[in-house]
């Protein structure tokens, strides 16, 4: 019984060891950019007016492809910039 518990705990601690370190390689070939991933402190997330901006800019999700036209992208800017005025940023 003690042979069989210690083989899975080794089955279990290698696969574990093998998913987190396929993982790092995954993430770590991506050049990211922090900046834009970081999350930004709001302010009076919860109000209504935050909420119809977010869905605003939610909808105008279009703008932010490379291959989003003019009016797509300004769209997209304006609904970012109500979402700032409504929830506010620190």
């Amino acid at each position: 019984m003690a042979r069989w518990a210690l083989c899975w705990l080794v089955v279990i601690i290698v696969a574990t060891l093998a998913t987190y370190a396929g993982t790092n390689a995954l993430v770590g070939s991506r050049a990211f950019d922090h900046a834009e991933y970081a999350m930004l402190p709001l302010g009076e997330l919860g109000s209504p007016t935050c909420r119809q901006a977010s869905r605003a800019m939610i909808a105008a999700g279009d703008g932010t492809s490379a291959n989003a036209s003019a009016e797509e992208r300004q769209a997209y800017d304006h609904a970012a910039a109500a979402v700032l005025a409504a929830c506010g940023a620190a």
